[in-house]
């Protein structure tokens, strides 16, 4: 099977919201919104109708970004999370930052999103992260 994946490439922080979005504008762009929450970070992925939400550790993710390397062998070399839900993320080395939000129902099957950000959205999503949301 060969994944696809959605290209994110415009951000906007609005109200201390970053929102990444894909080029396209209508009822099926992609779309990642995070916000910073305490000590979590709430991230909201989706497309149309479909929407994948998770709570994660601010202190975990910024750890993980700080110290990611690209690679091309892997679709993602890290993830953030526990065993039912996690974000995976993967640096390539044209500067692409892969992200696959995942929640795993059981051992039947789970739902994963896999969205690619461009080296410029990358940018904006770790330095919101590095600076603390």
């Amino acid at each position: 099977m060969t994944r696809t994946f959605a290209v994110l490439d415009h951000t906007s922080i609005e109200g201390g919201i970053l929102t990444l979005r894909g080029a396209e504008a209508g009822v099926l762009t992609p779309e990642i919104s995070i916000k910073r929450e305490g000590t979590y970070v709430v991230l909201a992925a989706g497309v149309g109708f479909v929407e994948v939400a998770l709570r994660l550790h601010y202190a975990e993710l910024q750890q993980m970004t700080a110290h990611l390397q690209p690679n091309d062998g892997l679709t993602t070399s890290r993830q953030v999370g526990t065993g039912e839900a996690y974000l995976a993320i993967g640096l390539k080395t044209d500067g692409t930052l892969i992200l696959r939000p995942v929640v795993v129902g059981d051992a039947s099957g789970h739902l994963r999103m896999n969205f690619k950000l461009t080296s410029d959205a990358r940018a904006v999503l770790l330095s919101w992260i590095a600076g603390g949301g």
